[in-house]
């Protein structure tokens, strides 16, 4: 799977690259700031925060994980779908996150302590 997004601040772009790791990229500079290993495999989808400090990603490996997006580690890993997880959105505040998966399931998760 291939995909790549803007961070809402527009400084910055992830990507999926074809072996299960994503690339954050400087979208001033073209310098590459991080990579990112985790996923076991089958990265499907990205999403940034609305502050542009947190990246979620999504795969095939049926989880969500998020990035710190300034020290590129790994602060989480959601976990709860029984199948491949197609999307995951942030909301406005940042707060929550909204997830769907191949199981037929539809999640919403609690980010307090952000």
């Amino acid at each position: 799977m291939s995909g790549f997004v803007f961070s809402s601040d527009g400084g910055m772009i992830a990507f999926i690259s074809g072996d299960d790791t994503i690339q954050i990229w400087d979208a001033n500079s073209g310098t590459q700031l991080h990579l990112l290993t985790g996923h076991e495999f089958g990265i499907i989808s990205l999403a940034f925060s609305p502050d542009s400090q947190i990246l979620a990603s999504t795969a095939a490996d049926e989880t969500i994980r998020l990035w710190d997006v300034n020290s590129g580690a790994e602060l989480r890993v959601l976990e709860g779908h029984g199948a491949p997880v197609y999307t995951a959105e942030f909301s406005l505040d940042g707060q929550l996150i909204i997830s769907s998966s191949d199981d037929g399931t539809v999640r919403l998760w609690g980010l307090s302590g952000r």
